[in-house]
Parts: C-alpha cells; sequence; structure tokens
C-alpha cells in the first residue's frame, strides 16, 4: 500500500508492464520544483504550477517506457494525475521500488509499482 505526500503526482503504466508511478514531496519541494520550471518563484501551488509538476513526472516516466522498450518492455504511460493531501493510502501491486532523490529544490520520493503484464 502506498501512502501520499503532501504532494503526490501518479502516472499510470500500461502494457507490458502495468501499475503506476508516484512522485511524491512536500509542499515546500513542490513549490521549489515548479518555479525552476517556471523560472520565477512560486508561493502558490496553482494550476499553472500543478501542471508543471505534472509534466516533470511525464518527461520521467516517458524517458523511462523508452529505457524499458529498450530491453523488451513495450509500456505506455497514462495522462498524470496530481493528488494533494498527505496520507492518502492508495492499493498497489504487491511490492514497489522506494527511490529517494536528493535534488537542491528538496526530496522526491518516487514509487515504482509495476507488474509483468498480461
Amino acid at each position: 500500500m502506498f501512502k501520499s505526500r503532501e504532494v503526490t503526482i501518479v502516472t499510470g503504466v500500461t502494457g507490458g508492464l502495468q501499475g503506476q508511478v508516484f512522485y511524491g514531496m512536500t509542499n515546500d519541494t513542490a513549490r521549489n520544483v515548479a518555479g525552476a520550471m517556471l523560472g520565477s518563484p512560486v508561493t502558490d501551488l496553482d494550476e499553472l504550477c500543478i501542471s508543471a509538476l505534472a509534466e516533470l513526472a511525464n518527461m520521467i516516466s516517458g524517458n523511462a517506457t523508452t529505457r524499458l522498450a529498450e530491453v523488451g518492455y513495450v509500456t505506455n504511460i497514462t495522462p498524470p494525475s496530481v493528488v494533494q493531501g498527505e496520507g492518502i493510502r492508495v492499493l498497489t501491486v504487491e511490492a514497489a521500488l522506494i527511490i529517494p532523490i536528493i535534488t537542491r529544490f528538496g526530496e522526491i520520493e518516487i514509487n515504482v509499482a509495476l507488474q509483468k503484464g498480461a
């Protein structure tokens, strides 16, 4: 089971592998990342900021699907969804790979919950 962070972007994966990828972070980290992407400081997580964060998840997940295809797993990603609110529980596959990434903007926790597709 996955528990959301203050801001979590969820991208679905379909095809040779199926499941979800969760990008979780604090509100401060989300503002810092969005500000860097938009080129100006962010004080509020408005629609434009949320869109920038969703695009970040798209870029990372899209690059990962390209790499997966190179090793034989043809997959697609779904449009990202952004969840705001900490502690929301989401049922996933049995196990997830948790990748904490420390950036100059703050910590981003990536949870990869995939299983081989049917």
